[in-house]
């Protein structure tokens, strides 16, 4: 079967037409999760005082790092968690997992050190849905999903969501 120039021009355009949609699509689809993401922070970030905190304070062999681990619940949900280490040098870190429904939808990484007489700030931002990360900002740069740092940053958190597991008894 022979095409046609105007045949293939034809489908050419069809065909970008229709992946130029399916791609706005899939790209719209994240853009109102990340907005659900959004507000649902903001209602636990209005409430966050009226709920009940568990503290949590861990130091290792040599009392050199110390972790705390605060979880906010709301009844016997949990809303919050947050994960401070200390002591890592001049570096100071902490993890916050939000939660709706007993799974987390996001999770807020930040980083200070000390260097020389300034403060380096590290910030990065994990989007979740359905227990699947759907966007990823190292500062304010979003990384693509179909990346090897995208892929690596969701099976590194990942496994930091498994570990907080722990204090959901």
């Amino acid at each position: 079967m022979k095409l046609s120039f105007r045949t293939i021009a034809v489908l050419f355009v069809a065909f970008a037409i229709c992946g130029t949609n399916v791609f706005s699509q899939k790209a719209d689809d994240v853009s109102s999760k990340i907005a659900n993401i959004k507000q649902l922070y903001k209602e636990i970030k209005s409430k966050e005082k009226t709920f009940k905190v568990t503290e949590i304070t861990k130091s290792d062999e040599d009392d050199y790092e110390e972790t705390t681990v605060s979880i906010y619940k709301a009844g016997k949900e949990i809303k919050l968690i947050i994960t401070g280490m200390s002591g890592v040098g001049d570096c100071g870190e902490s993890y916050e997992f939000y939660y709706h429904q007993s799974e987390v939808f996001f999770v807020f990484y930040s980083q200070s050190c000390y260097v020389g007489d300034e403060i380096s700030k590290t910030e990065r931002r994990f989007y979740f849905d359905g227990g699947k990360m759907i966007q990823f900002l190292d500062g304010k740069k979003k990384i693509k999903s179909e990346t090897e740092d995208f892929k690596n940053a969701e099976t590194e958190i990942k496994h930091l969501i498994s570990e907080m597991k722990i204090y959901s008894k």
